[in-house]
């Protein structure tokens, strides 16, 4: 047991700084991309975000879930795209194994949490306009705990290749990090 968790371990080391998919053209193109998307994206949340803190009367609960929307976007632009960036520029991951699994772990949960979220905003809109019965009972603790079951989905998924089920390693770009679709075990 303990050789071929060396041997896989020695495997997935060879990943990191490896061969990319991309030529270094490809990788400045898509690195100008992420960085003119992340400020764009940073900029615009944190505007999202400061007038809900200005305009009190903006706090109602459906746009509760808007403001968690935004701070999903801030977390992907200021964690996911720098690092991409930067990689991409480099032309390969240049964080080694702890910042691959930091950075997909992180851009995991992101994502999740942000198309939980979403869901959330459906259920919402269905609830308004086709049940108003129910929709006009909802309060903003139920809409608390619909947020919180769709961060706690995040947490979930995101955390089941840190504790084993499945792994994160560099995609086949070789710049970004993600869930190891390489590996085709249970």
């Amino acid at each position: 047991m303990g050789i071929e968790f060396a041997v896989n371990m020695s495997d997935e080391v060879s990943l990191y700084g490896g061969k990319s998919a991309f030529t270094q053209m490809e990788h400045n193109i898509v690195a100008g991309y992420l960085i003119t998307a992340g400020i764009v994206s940073l900029a615009s949340n944190i505007v999202v975000l400061l007038m809900f803190v200005k305009f009190k009367e903006l706090r109602t609960a459906t746009n509760i879930i808007i403001i968690n929307l935004a701070l999903t976007d801030i977390g992907v632009a200021g964690i996911g795209y720098p690092m991409s960036a930067a990689s991409d520029i480099h032309g390969s991951w240049k964080f080694g194994y702890t910042g691959c699994q930091i950075y997909a772990a992180l851009n995991i949960f992101f994502g999740m949490a942000s198309i939980g979220l979403l869901t959330v905003v459906a259920i919402d809109r269905y609830l308004t306009i086709c049940r108003p019965d129910i929709g006009q009972k909802m309060t903003m603790q139920s809409y608390n705990l619909i947020i919180l079951a769709a961060w706690l989905n995040a947490v979930f998924w995101s955390s089941m290749p840190v504790v084993g089920w499945a792994s994160y390693a560099p995609d086949p770009t070789g710049a970004t990090c993600t869930i190891n679709w390489r590996n085709n075990d249970a």
